[in-house]
C-alpha cells in the first residue's frame, strides 16, 4: 500500500527540512510514496524527480505555497516571542541572528537554494 505523504508526522525519520534524507530514501520507499510534504526549499523538487526517476513512478508535480511575507515575519516573530519572552517584538525583530536569516527576503532565498546546494555538492 503507497504511503499517503512524506514526511509522516508519526515517523521522526521523516524530518521536513532535511535533504540529505530527502536524498538518501531508498527506491522501495520512494515507490510507495505520494506525496512529499514541508518546508522544503524549491530544490527538494529537483532532487526528489531525479531520484524518482530511479523507480519509475510517473512524473513529479510541485506546488508551491508562499505566505504572505508581512504574515510570515509576524509569525517567525511569535515564535520567537515564546521562545525568549523577556524580549519585546522589536528587540527579537532588530536582532541580526533573527532578522537576517529567518525573515529578511526568505523566500528569495529559499528559492535561490539551487546554486548554494550544486555549489556545495561541488
Amino acid at each position: 500500500m503507497p504511503d499517503r505523504a512524506l514526511p509522516r508526522p508519526d515517523d521522526p525519520r521523516d524530518a521536513p527540512l532535511d535533504l540529505d534524507h530527502l536524498a538518501s530514501l531508498r527506491a522501495d520507499r520512494r515507490a510507495r510514496t505520494r506525496a512529499y510534504t514541508g518546508h522544503f526549499p524549491f530544490v527538494a523538487s529537483e532532487i526528489a524527480r531525479a531520484r524518482n526517476r530511479e523507480v519509475s513512478t510517473g512524473p513529479l508535480l510541485t506546488a508551491t505555497v508562499v505566505r504572505d511575507p508581512i504574515q510570515r515575519a509576524l509569525s517567525v516573530l511569535r515564535q520567537q516571542r515564546v521562545a525568549t519572552p523577556d524580549r519585546s517584538l522589536e528587540e527579537i525583530y532588530e536582532d541580526p541572528a533573527v532578522f537576517v536569516p529567518l525573515i529578511r527576503d526568505h523566500a528569495a532565498k529559499v528559492f535561490s537554494l539551487r546554486s548554494a546546494i550544486r555549489a556545495r555538492r561541488s
